[in-house]
């Protein structure tokens, strides 16, 4: 992929002479390779570009990384970038290394302290930041953390959004003038829609967190939150997932790891959830082993039942592990996942405590030794119906 170039130079700069009339072909060969109706409508985007203030600098750089039909897209999402970290930062009586430290949590490029990033509305959100810091008691760490968290969730949201708009507006023909135009139009139509139903979305997540959520009297009376639990874990596992990718294209990959992402939201319910899909694997995890039986049997059955996807297999655990971030971590988790490899493909693989909490009928499948597991561990294969 080419690199991008940095939207602070849209602007023209300073004797650049905006206003003077360009001669695109002969002095600045930006048509080279064009004809006809493609030569006149990179012609006529130039000129739009440069009636609003874009550098020759900018325009050569775009035709040069190919970016030139993106161009009126940047500049539609790039506009009202008026405020530095250090502006935003005195405005907010906040500290300029904390402002930055938001901008890098949330998993944005590293700018100056004095280059515009910000925008008015930015203000307003940093204040509400502050008043929380204060309000709340809640330390810079854990809000970092949860930035964090939502930086990850908005670069993929923004990635997967991007993607599904370049292959809409791909399908339709049309010159490098009229697609740019349709990207400006697709993104103002997405704007009113995103916000609303982003905080939608968010509000119903704290909503099914809150019902599943035990705050003991250990934890009431020591002020502090044991972010441990007991908790079945589920991975499921496409087999041949890596030699798909060595001899196939990669939209059959990404078609593959589609499939699997949707059939696995699609059994996740609560007390079930679907905590990621990494490609070829998924994780689910639940405080009743029962359910994520259950689960996982109806995501095999999906998978089988799906001629476009491989052999699966599952491996499930049930003990203690820790949550943070949206993420679980711990010996249980590993343990599941390593189950996986252990599985014979169309099988569920599970550890004794998920045979005794679990309903079902299952076969002794031996103790084996896993990679990164401390001692051998005894195993027991559902027979499935």
């Amino acid at each position: 992929m080419k690199p991008r170039a940095d939207s602070a130079d849209s602007a023209s700069p300073k004797g650049d002479g905006a206003g003077d009339e360009v001669d695109f072909e002969e002095e600045e060969g930006l048509l080279g390779g064009l004809d006809g109706d493609a030569r006149e409508a990179r012609r006529a985007l130039l000129e739009d570009l440069r009636a609003q203030g874009v550098s020759l600098e900018e325009l050569r750089r775009a035709v040069a990384e190919d970016r030139l039909v993106l161009l009126p897209l940047e500049r539609m999402l790039t506009e009202g970038l008026r405020l530095s970290a250090t502006e935003v930062a005195a405005l907010c009586g906040l500290d300029a290394e904390f402002v930055a430290s938001v901008r890098q949590a949330l998993g944005l490029a590293s700018r100056a302290p004095h280059e515009p990033v910000f925008r008015e509305e930015d203000v307003e959100a940093f204040r509400r930041l502050e008043r929380l810091r204060g309000e709340a008691r809640i330390p810079d760490e854990g809000l970092l953390e949860v930035i964090r968290v939502l930086g990850h969730g908005f670069w993929r949201t923004s990635e997967a959004l991007r993607t599904v708009v370049a292959e809409a507006v791909g399908q339709g023909s049309g010159n490098e003038r009229e697609i740019g135009a349709s990207y400006v139009e697709a993104a103002a139509r997405i704007r009113p829609v995103a916000e609303p139903f982003l905080v939608g979305a968010l509000h119903a997540h704290l909503v099914e967190g809150v019902r599943s959520e035990i705050v003991t009297r250990a934890e009431i009376d020591s002020g502090r939150v044991d972010d441990t639990w007991e908790v079945g874990v589920c991975f499921v596992d496409l087999v041949g997932y890596t030699q798909l990718g060595e001899r196939g294209p990669i939209e059959d990959v990404l078609g593959v790891a589609g499939r699997l992402a949707a059939a696995a939201a699609e059994v996740a319910h609560p007390p079930v959830r679907l905590i990621k899909t990494i490609g070829d694997a998924a994780m689910l995890v639940s405080a009743d082993p029962e359910a994520l039986l259950e689960a996982a049997g109806s995501l095999l059955a999906a998978i089988e039942a799906d001629e476009r996807l491989p052999p699966a297999r599952v491996g499930l655990a049930y003990g203690t592990a820790l949550t943070r971030g949206g993420d679980w971590f711990g010996r249980t988790v590993n343990l599941a996942s390593r189950l996986t490899s252990a599985a014979a493909p169309g099988t569920v693989l599970a550890t004794r405590e998920i045979r005794d909490a679990a309903a079902g009928r299952w076969s002794p499948a031996g103790a084996k030794a896993l990679k990164g597991i401390e001692g051998e561990v005894e195993l027991f294969e559902l027979d499935r119906v």
